[in-house]
């Protein structure tokens, strides 16, 4: 999986853009990915801590896990906590 294949299937499960940092500085409580000295890391920020460290050889398996992790907590979606329409 490449970045522009990650960022269509966070779109096409609408996920919130504020809820995740993919290629730019990482914003607070938020999912990360970026490059590091070893590879790649994933992990979720909050309060400038990184929680939940996942390290990774390469971009794909990074992005694997990046995507599955915001694509598992509901909160990351736009419409969260609103009534499901009839």
């Amino acid at each position: 999986m490449k970045q522009i294949d990650a960022q269509e299937k966070l779109d096409v499960a609408g996920v919130d853009p504020r809820s995740y940092s993919m290629g730019t500085l990482p914003k607070d409580e938020s999912y990360v990915v970026e490059q590091s000295a070893g590879g790649w890391a994933v992990y979720y920020s909050e309060r400038g801590l990184r929680t939940e460290l996942r390290e990774f050889l390469d971009e794909e398996a990074a992005l694997d896990a990046f995507v599955t992790a915001v694509l598992s907590d509901p909160t990351t979606r736009i419409n969260f906590g609103l009534p499901k329409p009839d």
